[in-house]
């Protein structure tokens, strides 16, 4: 039953994206991409995220996203900027059973 969960959840937030419901997270150009090789996507309970990469180009900035649902609202938690290696972390916060959807975002 999660997997047709996330399945919806998924195709949601990709149809809502492709209408312009979901704002963009910052200005500029922003690739979102599969999480890479030298990335593990690692979670604290269900609703905490982060994405460690150790292989990162030196001036490449980028983020984790999630998908959550406090309150049975959609939203997206965006996780801090990193440049080159190191980690980004986001949470769902306690309102929210589970994180969705995790995102290696590239901001520039």
């Amino acid at each position: 039953m999660r997997t047709v969960h996330r399945a919806l959840v998924a195709a949601a937030v990709l149809g809502l994206a492709a209408i312009g419901l979901v704002p963009a997270a910052q200005a500029g150009p922003v690739t979102v991409a599969a999480i890479p090789a030298d990335c593990t996507l690692t979670g604290t309970g269900d609703h905490i995220r982060t994405i460690t990469c150790t292989d990162r180009p030196a001036t490449q900035t980028w983020r984790l996203t999630i998908t959550c649902y406090p309150f049975g609202r959609m939203v997206t938690r965006f996780g801090n900027l990193v440049t080159g290696d190191g980690a980004s972390t986001a949470s769902c916060g306690v309102d929210a059973l589970e994180a969705f959807n995790p995102q290696f975002v590239v901001v520039s």
